[in-house]
């Protein structure tokens, strides 16, 4: 009977996962953009928008014909460390622990769950509403009610969709409680292959709640966690011998409370990608055209001949605007864009949980064009820009004055003169 039970839990927890997995892979535009548009290959940011307007959720898609990579989970859900790789023509999935480097494999038949959860193939109603512009698409926009299926659970649902005509996808879906799934910073072009292949070094593990890290299965006597591997011996129910001294019973003490930290990290990153690490502007969006080509990837200022100003960048990716190498198949070091191209970076808000934040600034001196700023309550309360040099510097603001509250940071480039661009790169708290 134990064992049966076992058994239906992990079958409850399967069923689970798999109409988790479902949302992580067919959220609207994704579903439709895989399986029922006309596919040209592209990267994108999927941005979700609640019901107030404010950006809750961002993932970095990946798109082919036939394979398809999601980097975050969407919609605010826990998990920024967690990827799903899916590879339609042989209908397997891959989800990537990236911070533990675990991974999962399973079978997946994205054309059943499509038949059962797409609201694009179980159209009722459609009224076309006129015509409009998403992230730099001509959109038809339509009112479409039907009836979705996910996993078995049927309910009537209001969308207005805005369906891109080059891409035949939908761009933008609006619920009917007001929140959205929009597509962002779209770039055409076959992402790197590597993209949708486990990296080396990564662990398998057989079932998601250990790529969770939770153990799935239960021994006598002990738990296990997975990530400590420290056992636990059960409480003792033996019975004290015949004869012994039996302790007087005591009051057990309640645990003592103790305050809810709030979390002020010393050298963390402020937001998921504030680094540019993931070599993509995932929690970032862009404006206008100087950050179509971002972000680049090692010293391109020293590889375009710019000798005696290097970047002095960290990591491998950072922003610069007058940089147009981003390390893609194909590209040569040394490639630009130039002074020309402006527009503004800006990144999703987050809660000011340390009291100094640092980052690198260099490129154009300019703080009414060319800055980089810290926005709470919608007023910009700090500024930095460069100086005249690509050669980045670092610089910390004091921020104790705002912990607690909402910031965004914002990377604006507003000049197309000489010195008209600006690097800049690894936004975390300073430790104290």
């Amino acid at each position: 009977m134990k064992q049966s039970r076992q058994e239906s839990g992990r079958v409850r927890i399967g069923s689970i996962f798999c109409f988790v997995l479902s949302i992580l892979l067919f959220s609207g535009s994704t579903a439709y953009a895989l399986f029922g548009g006309k596919i040209t290959e592209y990267t994108a940011d999927q941005v979700f928008i609640d019901a107030n307007g404010s950006i809750v959720g961002t993932s970095r898609l990946y798109m082919t014909p036939d394979k398809m990579r999601m980097d975050g989970t969407p919609g605010g859900m826990r998990g920024q460390d967690i990827s799903v790789i899916y590879l339609k023509g042989e209908k397997r999935h891959f989800i990537l622990n990236t911070k533990e480097r675990l991974y999962f494999e399973g079978s997946l038949d994205g054309e059943k769950l499509m038949q059962g959860m797409s609201f694009m193939k179980n159209i009722e109603s459609e009224k076309v509403l006129g015509t409009d512009k998403v992230s730099g698409f001509k959109c038809t926009k339509k009112q479409i009610e039907s009836t979705v299926d996910l996993m078995g659970y049927k309910k009537k649902r209001k969308y207005l969709v805005w369906m891109a005509d080059e891409l035949e996808a939908p761009i933008r879906t609006k619920m009917d409680d007001g929140s959205m799934t929009e597509l962002r910073n779209i770039k055409k072009g076959a992402p790197d292959n590597k993209r949708f292949q486990v990296p080396k070094g990564y662990r398998k593990v057989s079932n998601i709640m250990e790529l969770m890290g939770m153990n799935l299965s239960e021994t006598r006597g002990k738990r296990t966690d997975i990530r400590n591997k420290k056992p636990h011996a059960p409480r003792s129910s033996a019975q004290a011998p015949a004869g012994a001294a039996t302790p007087p019973r005591t009051k057990a003490r309640p645990a003592p409370v103790r305050p809810a930290k709030v979390p002020a990290p010393a050298g963390g990153l402020i937001f998921p990608n504030s680094d540019f690490e993931t070599g993509t502007l995932m929690n970032w969006t862009a404006s206008g055209t100087a950050f179509q080509s971002q972000p680049t990837k090692g010293d391109n200022p020293t590889a375009r001949g710019r000798r005696g100003q290097p970047s002095r960048h960290q990591g491998a990716f950072w922003v610069g605007t007058f940089e147009q190498y981003t390390g893609a198949p194909g590209e040569r070091p040394g490639r630009r864009q130039g002074d020309r191209p402006t527009g503004t970076l800006t990144s999703v808000p987050f809660k000011i949980n340390g009291e100094r934040i640092s980052f690198l600034v260099g490129g154009g001196k300019g703080l009414k064009d060319t800055y980089v700023a810290l926005v709470v309550n919608g007023r910009e309360v700090r500024r930095a820009t460069g100086n005249n040099t690509e050669t980045m510097r670092r610089v910390v603001w004091d921020v104790r004055g705002f912990v607690g509250q909402e910031g965004t940071i914002i990377i604006r480039d507003a000049a197309n003169r000489g010195w008209g661009h600006l690097n800049a790169d690894d936004f975390r708290y300073k430790g104290r």
